[in-house]
């Protein structure tokens, strides 16, 4: 009785073992899937950013694109808050006004993430220190610049709200 009760242990012993190993190894496949399918998204995610700006190319008295999307975790030395990154926009914008200047400022852009959550223009962009956070755009004016946005880590940037 004594060495069956033995038996039994060792054998529920390697269950556990087998048991913990294909829980790695599960862990790893699915870690591994879940990176590949992010960067596909993040991908995709770009495109629709860059259409969306193609959309308002032709609208209203100004147009926007959009050069460049790059997320990171620091912005001129700062690291972001814990949880949340910095995503930014190198983009061209030019006045189509004729006569008038148009007016901007901060509020006029918002980066909608995967969330639907949107978020405001950080004045730290490169943008609006060069300029201030409102300001004028002279007609047939065109601005090269960045505007960089916070959002939450797991978030991607979707789309540009521009409105004034």
């Amino acid at each position: 009785m004594l060495e069956s009760q033995v038996e039994d242990r060792k054998r529920r012993r390697k269950n556990k073992i087998m048991m913990t190993v294909r829980l790695i190894v599960y862990s790893g496949a699915l870690l591994v899937l879940v990176v590949m399918l992010l960067s596909l998204r993040s991908t995709e995610l770009s495109k629709t950013l860059g259409g969306a700006f193609e959309l308002l190319q032709n609208k209203g008295r100004i147009a926007v694109s959009v050069e460049k999307l790059v997320e990171e975790r620091e912005l001129d030395g700062v690291p972001a808050e814990s949880g949340w990154k910095y995503v930014r926009l190198r983009l061209t914008i030019t006045s189509k006004e004729e006569e008038e200047a148009v007016a901007l400022n901060r509020g006029c852009f918002q980066l909608v993430d995967s969330r639907k959550t949107k978020h405001k223009a950080l004045a730290a962009s490169p943008f609006f220190k060069a300029r201030g956070t409102s300001f004028d755009l002279k007609p047939g004016e065109q601005i090269q610049s960045e505007l960089v946005f916070s959002i939450p880590l797991m978030a991607k940037a979707s789309h540009l709200h521009f409105r004034r």
